[in-house]
């Protein structure tokens, strides 16, 4: 719901605005839409956008909510999109597959709505880190996926894919004047967003200089605690860490380190 503060808000709507920069000019489904706020920022971007939701009441709720002329809402599944083949050329699936046991059938379904050439941006929580490092247990999740198998899943239905990882920090970003390739600041709400190549309203300014020629300087940012990550393992052998627990979790785990060592002296 578009009352929410937490970091979950945080995280859908920075996947909104990426496959919003997917959506412009196309024929857009939103699968498991929900509320509908998803459906509705996609239709200020895209010629066309259907959001198909499991839930009748969602989809009365947004139908009401969110009217534009390029927008329509629709009750189906995921295993049963009611459009027929071809018909989209954009799929947006946030925070789906993990509340089906089928994942073949939709992704078989998926692609069938999908145009010659169009395109799909799915997410997935990693089980690794939101349940397996965190003891968590969401009972609405009924089959969770570590990346690998998420990637190998996705790799059976499409032959082309790039893996994004994404997760909520605290900490500093330094970024370089002018324009970055492939940095954007995003800032909005459910009701819209926009995205900035240049990093905003900075506090500080910090200058490397030198009598010699310097190399382009990189994107950084610090994250969380100061608690070094251990050594990355070999790709495909990820094992969980804390530090890559969930927004909250990171955070006050980060602080109850903090209280011992101030309690023990060190």
């Amino acid at each position: 719901m578009t009352d929410n503060q937490t970091d979950t808000a945080i995280e859908h709507l920075h996947r909104y605005a990426l496959a919003c920069d997917l959506a412009a000019g196309l024929d857009v489904l939103d699968i498991a839409c929900g509320e509908g706020y998803g459906s509705n920022l996609l239709a200020g971007c895209a010629r066309s956008v259907v959001g198909v939701d499991v839930a009748a009441d969602a989809v009365a709720h947004a139908s009401m909510k969110y009217r534009r002329h390029n927008l329509r809402y629709a009750h189906g599944s995921a295993t049963a999109v009611p459009l027929p083949d071809d018909a989209v050329d954009l799929v947006v699936s946030f925070e789906t597959i993990e509340h089906l046991r089928e994942h073949d059938e939709m992704l078989t379904e998926l692609r069938r709505v999908l145009r010659p050439g169009g395109r799909v941006i799915i997410s997935s929580p990693d089980r690794r880190y939101y349940s397996e490092a965190t003891g968590h247990v969401n009972p609405f999740h009924l089959r969770e996926l570590s990346c690998d198998e998420f990637r190998e899943l996705v790799a059976r239905f499409f032959p082309h894919s790039r893996l994004l990882r994404q997760r909520i920090v605290q900490g500093s970003l330094i970024v370089p004047e002018g324009d970055v390739t492939g940095f954007l600041e995003y800032r909005g709400d459910f009701a819209g967003f926009f995205g900035h190549p240049l990093l905003q309203e900075a506090m500080y300014d910090v200058i490397v200089a030198s009598d010699e020629p310097l190399p382009d300087w990189p994107l950084s940012l610090w994250s969380g605690c100061a608690t070094p990550p251990a050594a990355p393992p070999p790709p495909g052998r990820e094992t969980p860490a804390v530090s890559a627990r969930p927004g909250v979790l990171a955070r006050v785990a980060c602080e109850v380190r903090r209280i011992i060592r101030q309690v023990s002296g060190t």
